[in-house]
């Protein structure tokens, strides 16, 4: 349903979403109500980042193999090597082996 904008009887500025009617000056006399939800919603994922990396470094099932933690926590160092680097993943993986063991 398109969202309508008008003058409502009490001359403000007033918006129609659906069935619910919302006065404007309402939304905009509170605006740290958005940035306190948006907080919220940041603060879960970046919970969501650590547990994952706590995750990925002591509790998954290949964490005991011996390599570079950052690279354990993240797949940013293979995009790296694969993107920027033309495609020498493949040849890091033999690096890793000849310094950590097969």
């Amino acid at each position: 349903m398109p969202v309508l904008i008008g003058p409502s009887a009490s001359n403000s500025l007033s918006c129609w979403i659906g069935l619910v009617r919302m006065d404007m000056s309402t939304i905009f006399s509170h605006p740290s109500k958005g940035y306190i939800e948006l907080g919220y919603i940041l603060l879960a994922f970046l919970i969501y980042l650590l547990s994952l990396g706590i995750y990925r470094l002591f509790l998954s099932p290949i964490a005991h193999f011996p390599g570079s933690k950052i690279t354990a926590v993240t797949g940013w160092y293979e995009t790296y090597l694969d993107v920027y680097k033309g495609g020498q993943f493949t040849f890091q993986i033999e690096k890793w082996h000849q310094r950590y063991g097969k």
